[in-house]
């Protein structure tokens, strides 16, 4: 037994290929489909689809009017529940990228591998990191995401547009580092590339020491892909980010969004952007000696990250409000802070804000 794909979306079906030898014209086949649909079937090579998600098992007697023969297969593939439009990743919620669903880490050369840090992020906490300084060029690492439903996406009139922020600089002059971004529709062998960024076009800067990016928006970059074509408006959309290095310095990627709709610098998440999930957002006093106020206006309850960087991206303060509807204050002490300029953000799965102030 094989499939074309050993994972797939719960919106999708998995053709199943029988393998058995010492088969004539006449043999017959009994496939048991355990949470599929069709549960039995007895085609030789079958499609079965599936609601539930989780590994699956599948059973199969093949009988050649000589003698009959079964086999178990126990997890023959990974059924992921597809998530939905619009579609916003920050990390914020996820520690590792090998324990849940939602991404698959690709890394043939066993070198360093995209993962979820703290060190550095556009907005709240964590970013994703690939730890490219020092390591030896030629290598290849992906990052792939789980399935995104874009059924629902008119394919006469709907366009979708795949945001995502990034942060690199090369480690020297002559470095030719290069991001590709490619879609899948479900199946992930086959991939589609649908961006391309490399040497100075990906980064004209040059830092030869470990590149830690700072909050401000300066040391990000944002890209817009919109030539996502109605041939993948499915209930099992998939892309991947594939980094290709030679020598250089660390890359960063935060804030990845899908959605409905043209280009927008703002985020687009659960039905609300970055203008309005978090409204007048206003700190003081500003500047501030020893305890700065924090007050906003939320439309949804939730939890709310809040933290300040310095000018050099170090985190120096990370605190977790729960917020209501509503008017809001936070205050928290700066007294313990020097004499400088900050940028305080605030993170939720609806959206993002982020202002500065100065502590004098």
């Amino acid at each position: 037994m094989s499939v074309l794909c050993s994972s797939i979306s719960s919106t999708a079906c998995v053709q199943v290929l029988d393998e058995s030898i010492n088969t004539d014209a006449g043999s017959t086949y009994l496939w048991y489909f355990p949470n599929g649909n069709p549960a039995t079937s007895t085609d030789q090579h079958p499609s079965v689809c599936y609601t539930a998600s989780g590994m699956q098992d599948a059973a199969l007697v093949v009988s050649n009017g000589v003698g009959s023969d079964s086999v178990y297969f126990n997890d023959y593939v990974n059924v992921i529940a597809s998530k939905s439009l619009p579609y916003f990743e920050g990390f914020e919620a996820i520690s590792t990228l090998s324990s849940t669903d939602a991404w698959t880490i690709n890394n043939p050369g066993n070198n360093a591998a995209f993962e979820v840090t703290s060190l550095s992020a556009l907005s709240g906490s964590r970013s994703v990191r690939l730890a490219n300084h020092g390591q030896d060029s030629e290598n290849l690492d992906e990052l792939i995401s789980g399935p995104i439903d874009l059924s629902g996406v008119s394919l006469d009139s709907g366009s979708v547009t795949l945001s995502f922020r990034y942060s690199y600089k090369k480690r020297n002059t002559g470095d030719d580092e290069w991001l590709r971004l490619y879609i899948a529709e479900d199946c992930e062998e086959d991939w589609t590339i649908r961006k391309t960024l490399h040497g100075n076009m990906l980064s004209s800067s040059t830092q030869n020491s470990n590149w830690y990016p700072s909050s401000n928006e300066v040391d990000w970059t944002t890209v817009h892909v919109t030539n996502i074509t109605s041939t993948y408006f499915s209930g099992g959309f998939k892309f991947k980010f594939a980094f290709e290095s030679d020598g250089g310095n660390n890359f960063y990627l935060d804030n990845i969004n899908l959605y409905e709709g043209a280009p927008s610098d703002d985020i687009i998440a659960a039905g609300v952007s970055e203008l309005n999930a978090i409204e007048n957002l206003i700190l003081y006093p500003n500047p501030v000696e020893h305890e700065l106020n924090v007050q906003f206006n939320s439309l949804e309850p939730g939890l709310v990250n809040v933290s300040i960087q310095n000018l050099q991206g170090k985190r120096v303060q990370q605190h977790k409000v729960l917020t209501n509807p509503g008017s809001n204050l936070v205050m928290l002490s700066t007294g313990d802070l020097a004499t400088g300029i900050y940028f305080l953000s605030l993170s939720s799965e609806y959206g993002i804000k982020t202002k500065t102030f100065i502590v004098k």
